[in-house]
């Protein structure tokens, strides 16, 4: 039982330790994975397309023009933490609705460090398990059980 807590949070570390939110810059292109923070006004105006108390939005954007974020939407997250995936749904965000704008990209840094934990977290397990058979197995080297003759 264990063993699952540590597959769980590992694998939790993997998905959230491997990116970084960084400040939009003026002209994102399309594709762009992005955090929309949602203000007030924001919660109000979207709680029929997305639902009440919404926290952030994140996607992949479409496009933006003028005052308007359109957004391939990945998950919604809300002010109780909850947390709901999306499966890329096309979203139009006001800019006045929003709070702060960040990309979301990946880090190099924090995927090195987690790839580095996992691995030797993978390693330890093996090597506390005997899983390669290369250690004695409890028994004394050369002592043993009856032999052939008896």
């Amino acid at each position: 039982m264990d063993s699952r807590y540590a597959a769980l949070a590992m694998a939790f570390l993997a998905a959230s330790g491997c990116y970084v939110n960084r400040p939009l810059n003026a002209a994102p292109e399309p594709g762009t994975n992005v955090v929309l923070a949602v203000n007030d006004r924001g919660r109000v105006a979207l709680a029929d397309s997305v639902g009440e108390a919404v926290a952030q939005i994140e996607g992949a954007l479409v496009s933006r023009r003028d005052s308007v974020y359109v957004v391939r939407v990945r998950a919604v997250e809300f002010l109780n933490g909850q947390r709901h995936r999306w499966t890329g749904e096309p979203l139009t965000i006001r800019e006045e609705h929003l709070r702060d704008v960040h990309a979301r990209r990946m880090s190099r840094g924090r995927t090195a460090v987690v790839a580095g934990v996992i691995s030797s977290s993978v390693i330890a397990f093996i090597l506390s398990r005997d899983l390669f058979g290369t250690g004695a197995g409890g028994r004394e080297p050369g002592g043993g059980g009856p032999g052939p003759d008896q």
